[in-house]
């Protein structure tokens, strides 16, 4: 018989999978053993979403911490203290300076980065790439701020406690379901549910609008100024699986412009792609590429649409 893990290995097992995640991107290898960790036992989900809430608590104190211990040995007291936050329950996390439940948790994936990150009701988040959220907490409502970026949000029904998303001048209210928001430095705010519904409110609008599944709203920037807000367009199964297909770190393209792709590969990688022949740039594309190879995305089109690419100092350039 298979020997079944206690709950101190669980806890312990957890508490090293998010110091791992502190340092840095995972690699393939380690995304892969960590989604099978995840999926072996429900207990190890639980543990793991309250790992995660112990550690952005730390992050409070963590500047604290790094003054009184030397930076080598800071990682492991890190993991140390997430095990005994778990340990010792929420209010053990108080003991190094964080503050309560109520206080905001920050959620961050760096450029090119795509980080799930469970939640302690059971709710789960997936941040696309440089994205940045808040997530809030309290006895009566679960509220989380979209500062930057885009994020996937899989919510657990819990009809005493409605999830809020804001982002920008855009609210979205659920009790549960999945919906995608993407909320860019300058432009508008781009929803997408993929399954139940949510109420969407805009700034200035003349009233909110439900946005059901396998629906899609663009809200503009700023304030509606008593103006409806936008009708949701319908999408098919193949659109929505195809617009969220950055969760397996690929770009999917269906009749965007290169231009269009080549600000879209902007966001998850340094490496640019200029098109400066706008003849060129207007050419669209069909097509799914890794979302971190912005050269052989290059290479490919160009092959495509019978150009050719240089690489410079500033990036590659695709050109006739």
């Amino acid at each position: 018989m298979t020997r079944r893990d206690t709950s101190q290995e669980i806890d312990e097992a957890a508490a090293a999978w998010v110091a791992r995640l502190d340092r840095g991107p995972l690699t393939d290898d380690e995304r892969g053993a960590l989604d099978a960790w995840l999926d072996g036992d429900v207990r190890r989900q639980g543990a793991f979403a309250r790992a995660n809430a112990v550690m952005a608590r730390l992050d409070s104190a963590y500047p604290t911490l790094e003054a009184a211990y030397s930076l080598r040995g800071s990682a492991m007291l890190r993991r140390r203290l997430i095990g005994g936050g778990l340990a010792a329950g929420f209010a053990g996390v108080v003991l190094v300076g964080a503050r309560s439940w109520s206080a905001p948790l920050v959620l961050k994936s760096s450029k090119g980065e795509v980080r799930r990150v469970p939640l302690p009701d059971g709710s789960n988040v997936t941040l696309n790439t440089a994205s940045l959220v808040k997530v809030r907490y309290t006895s009566r409502s679960r509220d989380v701020q979209l500062l930057s970026g885009e994020a996937l949000f899989n919510v657990a029904p819990d009809p005493q406690r409605p999830f809020l998303v804001r982002a920008g001048e855009v609210s979205l209210a659920g009790q549960s379901g999945s919906f995608v928001v993407r909320k860019d430095e300058q432009g508008p705010v781009r929803v997408l549910v993929q399954g139940g519904h949510v109420e969407m409110t805009c700034k200035g609008a003349a009233a909110p609008r439900l946005v059901a599944a396998n629906t899609a709203a663009v809200v503009p920037d700023g304030d509606l100024g008593g103006r409806e807000a936008p009708h949701p367009v319908r999408l098919d199964a193949d659109e929505v699986s195809r617009r969220l297909s950055w969760q397996d770190g690929l770009l999917s393209f269906n009749g965007e412009t290169l231009a269009q792709a080549a600000d879209e590969f902007a966001r998850y990688s340094s490496t640019r792609i200029i098109v400066d022949d706008p003849t060129l740039a207007a050419e669209t594309l069909t097509g799914l590429y890794a979302s971190s190879d912005p050269g052989g995305f290059a290479r490919d089109v160009a092959v495509s649409l019978g150009a050719r690419t240089v690489s410079t100092a500033d990036g590659v350039h695709i050109l006739r």
